[in-house]
């Protein structure tokens, strides 16, 4: 009889915590479904022009220099 009331314990906090994280889940206000999660890496992507590419990434290699300068 022990292991009874014991399972059916464990079974209500089981069902405690589920719907806790499905609460929230709820509030989050992210309605992402798996069906859109699965089709992300099919949308276009953002193109970036050459020009904007070499900026970013000389504005990066000036940010490690700096830091790198401040480090010594």
């Amino acid at each position: 009889m022990e292991v009874l009331g014991l399972t059916i314990f464990i079974s209500l906090l089981l069902a405690a915590l589920f719907s806790l994280l499905f609460i929230m889940q709820r509030r989050q206000r992210r309605y992402n479904s798996l069906e859109r999660e699965s089709l992300l890496p099919l949308a276009e992507e953002k193109r970036v022009s050459a020009g904007k590419e070499a900026e970013s990434r000389e504005k990066t290699k000036e940010r490690s220099i700096r830091g790198s300068e401040r480090d010594r």
